[in-house]
């Protein structure tokens, strides 16, 4: 993910439920289009707001989808991006 998104952002993980969310599979699942999560990732991390070193982005923010998405700190240093029913 390190190559996806901003390294300032610190964005090492995301659950599988939010990146199966917004991915989809191509040639008969040998490959894996992330277009839309990453998309929907940083337009949630735009809208995100600080709570106690949490970012959460609230539904009916920009794009994505109306759910809430959470970055939560983890142990390596850096955020999961997570629902928040994956917590």
């Amino acid at each position: 993910m390190r190559d996806l998104f901003p390294a300032d952002w610190k964005l090492n993980r995301a659950t599988s439920a939010l990146f199966g969310a917004h991915t989809r599979k191509l040639m008969g699942g040998a490959m894996t289009d992330v277009t839309r999560f990453v998309k929907v990732v940083k337009e949630a991390w735009a809208a995100a707001r600080e709570s106690d070193g949490w970012r959460i982005a609230e539904p009916g923010k920009n794009g994505h989808l109306g759910r809430t998405i959470w970055f939560v700190p983890n142990e390596v240093d850096g955020f999961t991006a997570m629902f928040p029913s994956d917590y």
